[in-house]
């Protein structure tokens, strides 16, 4: 684009032109920069150029108010659309253009030419008729500073300039969205939203969270491209400010005087502030912790997701297995359940239920969905056993016999895993006076262990107590890598025979 300031063609002219006058007795607002005309009894008569309320540098909006002296100014007001004094029909694009020209070329304190064609592109765009850029009263007065054609050619390059970039204007926000320690951008570009034209040498701050601010500068383009390294994840809030751009709304300050032309002041500027939220996404952990379980009893697992953002997704728990051994336990193969769990943040998620029928090692795998917010993320468990729970049993023939009479009682082993092999352990505890003070921790008789390997049922080896009282018979069966151990209750009904004196 073109420069908001004057070209450098113009700045050996303009380095010729004879030193500011800085006050007038003919007005209130002091004269700063410009050219002496001859008083007319009119604003625009005895000055061309810029004025100063101090510390402002002002311009005046109505060069035909016939009173040219006020005690002072109100209070400024924004105004989007002048009012004008002149015949022109002033539009919001005319208001805009003309605090285009007052910021971007209306503070020069060291070349009068500037700011004398300042107040005539004013003049143009906010009165016409005899003030318009070729009225009379424009000609007339451009005669009188001898640096009419100067002064001109400076006026149409400022109108032609506020016809491509005066605002409002538009800044366009692209963000593009990093993992953790990877690299995230923001784009800025500043336009004008009736041209379309880029805006050049603007600075941008943008404010990432944790980070210090960085300032760029747009290009000829209007653009500005931030990057840095993520090193915090989540919904980045990054906020854009676009400084030093030129008002689209003029700064207006009425006379105190009824009847005195207004002033507005020159090199307004604001700032734009935007907001852009920029996606950081964060790489989530997932562990698993499942202890052994029994077959035809639900299992109780858990998984924990850790260094995630909150955000809803879903993991999908597999339950693979069985397998022989642990090192074969691998989440791959045959599967035994499987199901879906909503995640919303880290912490502690329970896996799916899942009843086993086989013996064997099992392990979960949870592949935990990726989001915006989230990459992916995959565990595989610790190989788990599932045992089975043996049936063992034992009972009397008769609960009652008398003293020299040969006992034994049916025992029964169920629900055995394959390829087991282990000593059935069948004991008789007592005498006890009653079935209270049964514990199976001492008593008289044999212990006879029996091999089996697979469901079976037997008599234990008959043995004639000497002594009356009550017996309890006991059997227990030791684990093994895929059961648990089984054992009868002491003291049941069934097990429990007396011993009476004939």
């Amino acid at each position: 684009m073109r420069s908001r300031f004057i070209v450098v063609a113009f700045a050996v002219l303009l380095a010729l032109v004879a030193p500011a006058v800085t006050s007038a007795a003919s007005t209130a607002d002091k004269v700063a920069v410009g050219y002496h005309l001859r008083y007319d009894g009119t604003a625009a008569g005895g000055w061309l150029g810029a004025r100063k309320v101090w510390p402002r540098l002002v311009y005046r909006l109505d060069p035909g108010a016939r009173r040219t002296q006020t005690p002072g100014f109100g209070p400024v007001r924004w105004v989007g659309v002048l009012h004008g004094s002149g015949p022109a029909s002033v539009t919001r694009r005319d208001t805009a253009r003309a605090a285009y020209l007052l910021s971007a070329y209306g503070t020069r304190r060291d070349h009068r030419a500037q700011n004398a064609a300042v107040e005539i592109a004013l003049d143009q765009l906010l009165v016409g008729g005899r003030y318009g850029r070729h009225g009379a009263r424009t000609l007339a007065r451009l005669r009188q500073t001898g640096d009419a054609a100067e002064i001109g050619y400076l006026a149409d390059y400022m109108l032609a300039d506020s016809r491509d970039f005066a605002g409002p204007y538009r800044v366009t926000i692209g963000q593009t969205g990093a993992t953790l320690d990877g690299y995230a951008q923001v784009r800025v570009r500043v336009t004008s939203k009736v041209s379309g034209r880029p805006f050049a040498t603007l600075p941008v701050t943008v404010q990432v969270p944790g980070l210090e601010p960085r300032v760029r500068e747009t290009d000829a383009d209007g653009r500005v491209a931030v990057s840095w390294h993520a090193t915090r994840a989540g919904l980045l809030d990054v906020g854009v400010t676009v400084r030093e751009v030129p008002e689209s709304r003029l700064l207006v300050r009425k006379p105190t005087r009824r009847g005195a032309s207004r002033i507005a002041v020159a090199g307004v500027k604001r700032a734009l502030v935007r907001h852009v939220k920029v996606p950081v996404r964060a790489h989530p952990t997932v562990s698993i912790s499942q202890p052994a379980a029994l077959t035809g009893t639900p299992t109780a697992g858990t998984f924990t997701v850790s260094a995630g953002v909150d955000s809803q997704r879903q993991a999908t728990a597999t339950l693979f297995g069985p397998y022989a051994t642990p090192a074969d336990a691998v989440c791959s193969g045959p599967t035994a359940a499987d199901g879906v769990v909503d995640v919303s943040a880290d912490g502690d998620y329970l896996l799916p239920s899942a009843t086993l029928t086989e013996v064997g090692y099992y392990t979960w795998g949870v592949a935990l969905a990726a989001n915006w917010l989230n990459e992916s993320a995959t565990a595989c468990g610790t190989a788990f056993v599932a045992r089975t729970v043996p049936r063992v049993s034992v009972k009397v023939p008769d609960n009652r016999v008398a003293v020299g009479t040969a006992v034994r009682a049916w025992w029964t082993v169920g629900s055995l895993p394959p390829d087991y092999a282990g000593n059935l352990t069948v004991r008789l505890f007592g005498p006890y006076v009653d079935a209270d003070h049964a514990t199976c921790s001492v008593g008289s008789g044999r212990s006879e262990k029996i091999a089996v390997t697979t469901s079976a049922s037997g008599w234990s080896t008959s043995y004639t107590p000497t002594r009356a009282g009550l017996y309890a018979w006991r059997v227990t069966l030791p684990g093994s890598e895929f059961s648990t151990p089984a054992a009868t209750v002491c003291g049941g009904a069934a097990t429990m025979v007396r011993i009476v004196r004939p």
